[in-house]
């Protein structure tokens, strides 16, 4: 197995038990377990041609849209692409290959527990 299949296989079996730990603890997380990968990713690769980008983002079960910018997992890596770069019709067909995957982010609050979200949200909306 390549070190990428590897990497990949450690990090699903990780994720894996968290989402049961959780589970067993009457906690569901299952729709937002992706997410849940998303948080643990360090690396982030900038694509800036749309057909690279495109392979990573069929790939992905969920596409992250904080404008101008478009997230992709593909394995243990987080591909991203800045819209502003790519000319008008690469844009265009982008939005309509990954329309049914696509999730538009409003804000982002960098947050360690629930109670610190809450604090920063109400920040957020007080502005």
């Amino acid at each position: 197995m390549s070190l990428v299949g590897r990497v990949h296989h450690r990090l699903s079996n990780v994720i894996g038990v968290t989402i049961k730990i959780f589970h067993i603890l009457g906690i569901n997380i299952w729709e937002e377990s992706y997410l849940m990968m998303v948080i643990w990713f360090k690396n982030f690769f900038e694509v800036e041609d749309f057909m690279t980008f495109k392979l990573a983002a069929q790939q992905s079960p969920l596409i992250i849209r904080k404008d101008p910018y478009l997230f992709a997992q593909y394995y243990s890596g987080m591909f991203y692409i800045n819209l502003v770069k790519l000319e008008q019709e690469n844009v265009k067909a982008l939005f309509e290959i990954l329309r049914g995957k696509t999730m538009i982010v409003k804000n982002i609050v960098k947050a360690s527990s629930i109670s610190d979200f809450v604090s920063e949200a109400e920040k957020v909306r007080e502005v």
